[in-house]
């Protein structure tokens, strides 16, 4: 059995996202943003929920719980019922459509915090409990993707630059971003082209993976790996596809 063989699942399948502990498969086919359960038997997976939606980004919380979907509006869903949790901050009358495209949410390996870029204005974290916003994070890009490291305390963004998040483990009151290091080697094409944004961080916590694509929908994308100890930009990696990861 295979992914687009699931109940509900149409052959054009834009995103994935399967949770870190393997329970939850979410996934945008540009309609419709869906939840699946993934048990050992991957034939008797099951459909959770789906809600007509525009989410080309989804993110699926590490412990199953949780959808995050963004674009026009960002969302943030209950696998249980699909119900929506809280609700995010509309956006800004005055952006611009390349502000809406290159929004994303993404998770923190602890499943508290969910953030991503936000509206062409840096970046926010937001309480993935109830979607309230808890800090602002300003980056050197304008559209910058992030990830959060392995303990959930530190956030690298694809400008490259890294932060340290002043908060108390488990505290959902709002705080602040520190700054680790900023950007030595910028991302090659930062300042000369839109581009759709992507970064990762590598299990051992020291290699990021950053890119940009100009196109959402075809190959082209240019990536480099960074040292995620000081920012030092090592090598281009020879990967043209979207969301690189470790």
């Amino acid at each position: 059995m295979t992914v687009d063989e699931l109940d509900g699942a149409s052959g054009d399948i834009m995103t994935l996202a399967l949770s870190g502990n393997g329970s939850t498969l979410g996934m945008y086919d540009g309609r419709t943003a869906m939840a699946w359960h993934i048990p050992a038997n991957f034939s008797d997976s099951k459909t959770l929920w789906y809600a007509r939606t525009d989410a080309f980004q989804i993110d699926v919380s590490p412990d199953g719980t949780k959808v995050a979907g963004s674009w026009d509006y960002r969302h943030l869903w209950d696998t249980r019922n699909g119900s929506e949790i809280g609700s995010f901050p509309v956006p800004p009358g005055n952006i611009s459509q390349l502000d809406v495209l290159y929004t994303q949410l993404r998770f923190s390996p602890d499943s508290t915090l969910v953030g991503g870029s936000d509206y062409g204005k840096g970046a926010s974290i937001f309480s993935a409990a109830d979607a309230s916003p808890l800090c602002r994070i300003e980056s050197g890009d304008r559209w910058p993707a992030i990830v959060f490291s392995k303990d959930s305390q530190e956030v690298f963004t694809s400008t490259p630059e890294r932060f340290r998040l002043n908060r108390k483990t488990g505290s959902l009151e709002p705080f602040a971003a520190l700054p680790v290091w900023k950007p030595q080697e910028p991302f090659p094409d930062i300042k000369q082209l839109p581009a759709f944004r992507w970064v990762d961080l590598s299990p051992d916590g020291q290699s990021l993976i950053v890119s940009g694509c100009v196109s959402l929908r075809q190959l082209g994308c240019t990536t480099w790996l960074y040292s995620a100890g000081d920012g030092k930009k090592l090598m281009q990696l020879p990967l043209r596809g979207h969301n690189p990861r470790f």
